[in-house]
This record gives structure tokens, sequence and C-alpha cells, in this order.
């Protein structure tokens, strides 16, 4: 990482790397893997997320930390909201027939336009921002025009997380200068492949390609690669490359921007409450396997001094006492009640900061979830589906500068992601039974079902009613 080396980071890089590391570990729950044995190994990680107590021996801590589950609601919370965010698709506008052709097929890997966008949604989500790269296949030898034309390349969009993009250099203006660091597998002879870190740096108009290396003097130096860099820009009919004027590549927020390319992620408080959360409902099993039965106990005056003592629930404590006596000792409820009181707690406040009331308006009516909070929450989801939409719109206009287009189109998400939502299943199961019992009539049971967004906006209560009485009608 010394300067004036392609593998250097830039300090603004390194000082957002410690909150990707934590919401990438909770959401993928990294330090839980389990080895060959199907156990959890004791790593450094698991001790930070779940940390070993002062007089806890390894074995013990192990046993923990199997007995540990642990809940996902970080990572659902994020899928939630991206659903949320595409539940009603992505409205397309004035898209080049050039352009719209290549939609379902937006990386040349069989990803549509929505599935780039979803996983474009949840790493923003997940880290604060993201960035999409707009290439173009590289040419190889010139082509005249019908080569070209036969030859089937075109643009195409990468996606590239927030901790590849390791250094850049911005005027304010324009993006001058962007280093992206790449892992590959390369194959190592004929049974045997290697992981190569391979850093490319982009300019306007132009890749390079680097690998770091140790000389012989154990110093780093870098390694060109002129087969893995080329130009980027306008395509010419014969083949060649015009370059651009720009870098082809765009920042998409989702979180609080704090400056160029650096941002906080959005619901980086939502993964502190899921690990606080693992840790209190560990602590909670913990007493339930200590304390769920009495524990005998012994007192007499044989047992020498200093001998430890050990708890468990097949063990018993063993007290010297002149008197002597056995019997049976049962914790108080106390403590267990409290912790499980605090796990409750935890996962309403998970829910809250999740997606969980704007999907059901039931349980924020359980939880007592003031409307302020519900409607705070949907102008955050709000807003964010505004800058993710901003930033596909820059993906297409990006796309259609390789044909010297001025717009690519726009692409917009629904105008209110959370009126579709939240159709409370016991509400509809309410209705229909009025309706079985001949309480209501099917045009007070359909202008209910209108009214709750269970039917569209558009849906004629009058021509379904005239429908229903007389078939002939649709002749």
């Amino acid at each position: 990482m010394a300067p004036g080396l392609p593998n250097y980071q830039c300090a603004a890089y390194r000082n957002q790397l410690s909150a990707w590391r934590l919401v990438d570990d909770v959401y993928s729950a990294s330090w839980l893997q389990r080895d060959d044995t199907g156990r959890i190994p004791i790593t450094e990680k698991a001790k930070t997320y779940l940390p070993c107590e002062a007089a806890e021996d390894d074995q013990d801590y192990s046993t923990r930390l199997q007995r540990s589950p642990f809940d996902d609601r970080f990572a659902r919370s994020l899928r939630q909201f991206v659903n949320l965010l595409l539940a009603n698709g992505i409205q397309l506008e004035n898209i080049p027939p050039i352009l719209e052709n290549q939609l379902p097929n937006i990386d040349l890997h069989g990803s549509t336009l929505r599935r780039m966008t979803q996983e474009i949604a949840l790493a923003v989500l997940r880290r604060g921002h993201t960035f999409v790269l707009v290439d173009f296949p590289s040419g190889g030898q010139p082509m005249n025009e019908a080569q070209y034309a036969a030859s089937g390349r075109r643009p195409y969009w990468v996606h590239i997380p927030a901790t590849q993009v390791i250094d850049w250099i911005h005027d304010g203006q324009q993006l001058k200068q962007l280093t992206l660091m790449e892992t590959a597998t390369i194959r190592d002879g004929a049974f045997s492949e290697k992981q190569e870190t391979f850093y490319k740096v982009f300019t306007p108009g132009r890749f390079d390609s680097f690998t770091v290396v140790k000389n012989d003097r154990g110093e780093e130096v870098a390694i060109h690669h002129p087969d893995r860099s080329g130009v980027m820009g306008w395509v010419l009919p014969s083949g060649l490359v015009e370059p651009f004027p720009f870098i082809p590549i765009v920042c998409i927020y989702g979180g609080t921007k704090t400056d160029i390319f650096q941002s906080r992620p959005p619901l980086k408080a939502l993964a502190d409450l899921n690990l606080t959360h693992y840790q209190v409902r560990s602590d909670h099993l913990r007493k339930l396997h200590l304390c769920c039965m009495p524990v005998p106990e012994l007192r007499d005056s044989m047992r020498p001094d200093g001998e430890p003592l050990k708890l468990g629930p097949t063990s018993f404590v063993h007290i010297r006492d002149p008197q002597g006596s056995f019997n049976w000792k049962e914790p108080l409820a106390t403590s267990i009640e409290q912790s499980r009181r605090e796990v409750l707690d935890l996962e309403a406040t998970m829910d809250l900061l999740g997606a969980s009331y704007l999907l059901s308006p039931s349980d924020r009516q359980a939880a007592a979830t003031t409307m302020a909070q519900v409607v705070e929450l949907e102008s955050d989801l709000q807003g964010f589906a505004d800058t993710v939409s901003e930033g596909v719109t820059e993906c297409l206009a990006l796309h259609g500068r390789y044909y010297r287009l001025h717009s690519g189109g726009s692409a917009t998400l629904s105008g209110n992601v959370i009126k579709d939502q939240g159709k409370d299943a016991n509400l509809l199961i309410a209705y229909s039974n009025l309706a079985d019992r001949g309480q209501i009539d099917a045009v007070s049971l359909l202008s209910l079902l209108k009214d709750q967004q269970f039917l569209p906006e558009d849906f004629d209560i009058a021509r379904a009613t005239l429908l229903n009485r007389d078939p002939r009608m649709l002749q």
C-alpha cells in the first residue's frame, strides 16, 4: 500500500473500511461458517462478535459459541427494503430502441435491468454507495464495418462494490483517476489454479491493469499488463475506439453522502443492534442452560479448602459446613425474566428500524408504532428510491454515449413505494367473512377492498357487479 504504486489505498477509502467490514460481517454472519466437522471454529472474529468471558476456557467458550443462534434481521431487512423498492417494477421512459433491446441482458451475463437494479440497491443499502462501470468489450484486431456489425459487440454494465474502489482523484468537477482492485482466479498448470489481485487504473478514455509483486530485494514493484489494458470510448465502424474525455463510471449513493465517493451505511444502527441482540440472546440462553433445573447442594466439613467449584446442570455445589446438610438450590427467575425482556425489546427496536412495520399495519398497532415513525421510514425509503433511480438513469446516459446519443432515457421507481404495501391479510379475511355471512353485499365488499388497495385504482366496481349478474355483458 505504498504511495506511488497502484495498490495504494487513499485515506477516504481507509476511513470507511471499518464500517463496511461491520455491515458485511453482520450481513453474511461470516464468523459462524462451520468447518468440515460441522462445528463453528473459534476465531478472533468470533471472539470479537461474541466476547469470551475472562474466566471462560476454550472448551466452555466453544460450547457457548455452538449454542448461540444468530438472527439475520439485518440481512432480511435489507432484502425487504429492496423488494419494496421494486414491488411495482421500474418505469422506463424515452429509452432509445438500440438500448431497449439490450436491457434484458444488461451485463452480458443474462441479468435484466431489474435484477441489476436490485443488486445495486442492496449494495447501496448495505454500505452507503456503490459503483457501476459502463464498459465495452475489448476490440482486439481492427474490423471492417460488416465484421463489426456481425461481432455483436455492445456496451454492458459492471457492478463494482464500494470495497473495490480503493483510490481516486476528483477535482470537484470531474473524475480524473480511479483505481479498482479485483481478484481473479488464474489457471496455474493443468490441475491447479491461484488467486491473483489486479489493479485497474482508469483515466479519461483509458484503463491500465497492474499487479504488484516483490522483487529479489523484497521491494514491491508494479507490473503493467498491456493485454488487460485498453481504450474506452466511442467505437467506430472499423472497430477502432475513439477515447472518451471522461471515465464511464457512476457512483450511486443511498446513505448519507459525506463527500465524493464517501457515505455512511444507512442501516448501520440496525447492524449494531443485530450484534447486540446476538450477544444478549446468547447470555439469556446460557442462563437457561445453567439454571434450567435446581442444583443439588451438599454441606459438610470434609471438603479441603481451596478446592474449585464448578457450576452446571449436571454438577453440584460442595460447601464446607460443620453442621452438614443436603438440599436443592433453585435460582430466582428475576435475572432470566429481565434478560428475556431485553431480548424482546431489542427485537422490537430492530423491527422498527427494518421494514416489518411497513409490511404489516397490524404489527404497527401491536407495537404501538406511531404514524410519525412510519411516515419517517416511508420518507427515507422514498428518498432512497429516488437516488437509486437517478443512478440508473445516469448509467443509461453513459450507455447511450457509446452510440453518441444525447440521452439514454430515464428510469424511475414508483412514486409511492409504500402505497401498495402493508395489505393486512387478517383484514382481507375479516371482509370476506362479513360477505360470507351476508352482512355486506358484493358492492360494499368490493368498495372496502378497493379502499384498502387490495384492488387496482382503475377497477370498475359497477361493471364487475353487472358482469357477475349477467355474463353476456362481456359480449
